[in-house]
């Protein structure tokens, strides 16, 4: 019985945490043709009520698999993105939160503490990820 049990949560594991990338020139083409940002309301999975903050108004993201295969992802407040910079240096931010201004890209790495937003210069950036965080955050 443990063993199964075992199998099931090491599957579990692996398929939820798919990780997709995406070349920082894509993203920013992506952004580019959104119009800025929008208000959104999510439900807030600590206690009752709901969160609010500025989103952008992407609806689906283009992505590049492990096989190297295009896909579209839905775009929700559970999607998180990883930033690597070229001096190695990884950053986390909310991918709904995310915009590019001004060659900087910038986003909340917080839902609970508004105004938690890093400002990255947009020439640093080597590498972005994008998974499902698996967080129980939905639009409302």
């Amino acid at each position: 019985m443990r063993k199964y049990f075992a199998i099931l949560v090491f599957a579990m594991i692996f398929n939820s945490c798919k990780t997709y990338t995406v070349t920082p020139e894509n993203l920013k083409e992506q952004l580019s043709a959104t119009n800025g940002l929008k208000k959104a309301e999510i439900n807030n999975p600590l206690s009752y009520g709901s969160l609010t903050y500025e989103a952008n108004q992407l609806k689906k993201i283009r992505v590049t698999n492990k096989d190297g295969r295009q896909e579209s992802l839905e775009n929700s407040p559970a999607l998180e993105m990883r930033v690597t910079l070229k001096n190695k240096k990884r950053y986390k931010f909310y991918f709904d939160t995310v915009v590019i201004q001004n060659d900087t890209l910038s986003g909340g790495r917080s839902r609970f503490i508004s105004g938690l937003t890093r400002k990255i210069p947009f020439d640093s950036i080597q590498k972005i990820e994008i998974q499902d965080g698996g967080k129980k955050f939905e639009y409302q």
